[in-house]
């Protein structure tokens, strides 16, 4: 079904877009970097800072807080450049997944403005937090009770096997969309390397039996075909297409997740 909207109806939905963007107290500096306690780390600031960028692209308007979360990263960073618990020895599935929106927003910041700041949080959270991960995704637990996957608000299971899991199932691999776009941005090589290890190991997890959420299993297939679109592999293409029938083929199954 195709929406046709007036320039009238258009304008009036941006400056709409603007002013809750701007005014509303979830947006705003004070709120829009959640407690320490808070688990999705890099998350809602992820989503927040991407908000403004696109809205910013859109209008070419700058939403303020915008500008103050760039100022104010610096002192919500750990000491190597990420968001929450630096933690050594486990994977920390929902910090992933977080940090994916972070980098998304960090990266179409870089893009909008040419801002080193942002290409330095890029290059930090992709050395510091995704890069140990090289050779690791395989040891991602798919086995899971019943009563443990896939509820709607994911919250940390506790450590299995070296990974603090969601139940959120597959979380981590929403990471495909923002890595895809780190590697955009950067080109280096190992960030490709790690893309693909992590695509191969999402595409052969039964996502039914898990009951993996739309939402993970789309932004994945977005990470994907933005990596078609970076380097012309094949691959990348039919990896997203896969996802996209599954998606098509049990549409009741994976959107009721959701």
């Amino acid at each position: 079904m195709r929406i046709n909207i007036n320039e009238t109806e258009l304008k009036e939905r941006i400056e709409l877009n603007f002013n809750r963007l701007s005014n509303d107290k979830y947006y705003m500096i004070d709120e829009v970097f959640p407690p320490a306690d808070y688990d999705w780390y890099g998350d809602k600031e992820g989503r927040a800072l991407l908000a403004f960028v696109s809205h910013y692209k859109m209008s070419g308007r700058k939403i303020p807080c915008m500008e103050e979360m760039m100022a104010l990263m610096p002192e919500k960073i750990n000491s190597k450049g990420y968001i929450g618990e630096i933690f050594d020895d486990i994977i920390h599935e929902q910090q992933l997944s977080g940090h994916s929106w972070l980098l998304r927003g960090l990266c179409e910041y870089y893009e909008a403005f040419d801002d080193n700041r942002a290409l330095e949080h890029i290059n930090n959270v992709v050395e510091n937090l995704y890069l140990p991960l090289l050779g690791k995704i395989n040891t991602y637990p798919v086995d899971r009770e019943a009563s443990k996957v896939g509820d709607v608000s994911g919250e940390s299971l506790g450590n299995i096997n070296g990974w603090v899991l969601s139940s959120d199932v597959g979380c981590a691999f929403m990471s495909i969309d923002g890595l895809s776009h780190a590697y955009e941005v950067t080109k280096n090589d190992k960030v490709k390397e790690l893309l693909d290890e992590m695509i191969e190991i999402y595409l052969s997890i039964d996502k039914l039996k898990l009951r993996v959420q739309t939402h993970c299993t789309l932004t994945s297939a977005r990470g994907m075909m933005r990596m078609y679109s970076v380097t012309q592999d094949k691959k990348y293409l039919d990896g997203a297409k896969t996802i996209f029938d599954l998606y098509v083929n049990n549409e009741v199954t994976l959107a009721s997740l959701f």
